[in-house]
């Protein structure tokens, strides 16, 4: 009987780690770690590679780390800013209307010459990447793969921008 009781118990372990299993199955998919929240996150189209927004404490622009992330895994991802600061005037955020498209938002940060655009104001997402104001490439997420819209935890950890002329980024 005893031994019965423990298979049971097994049983039931098994059937409980399952269902977490597949709880997680269904959330998209990011390069954030469990102990950080995800303000963007998505699957690059016609790739195997993701682009997040990961935050850690990050309750004003001096608090925290807010880091960009790109590519296939975590460790090999390339990441931007390469230490885990606050985001102060690394990180702006935006809020965009496209009429057409709705109200959406973007999150802009500069890595030398390049500057980046995260912006989630047209469906799929995109990441533009500009040099000199032209625009170098698109990068689109995938529609059916899952995606993370810029979170509204973000306008509390990342600054206004001022508006530019990047604000009219819409992919094409």
């Amino acid at each position: 009987m005893n031994s019965r009781a423990n298979l049971l118990a097994m049983a039931a372990i098994l059937i409980v780690r399952g269902g977490i299993s597949l709880a997680h199955a269904g959330e998209h998919d990011s390069l954030c770690a469990e102990n950080e929240t995800v303000y963007f996150s998505c699957k690059i189209e016609h790739s195997q590679n993701y682009a997040s927004i990961c935050a850690k404490d990050n309750m004003s622009s001096d608090s925290g780390y807010v880091q960009y992330r790109f590519g296939r895994n975590r460790d090999a991802a390339f990441k931007f800013p390469d230490a885990k600061v606050p985001p102060n005037d690394l990180f702006h955020i935006q809020i965009i209307n496209h009429f057409r498209d709705g109200i959406g938002k973007h999150v802009i940060f500069k890595n030398g010459a390049y500057t980046y655009v995260v912006s989630n104001a047209v469906q799929p997402p995109e990441i533009g990447i500009f040099r000199d104001g032209k625009l170098v490439t698109t990068k689109s997420c995938e529609f059916d793969g899952g995606f993370s819209s810029i979170s509204n935890r973000a306008d509390y950890g990342i600054k206004q921008g001022e508006k530019s002329q990047l604000d009219t980024f819409d992919g094409s």
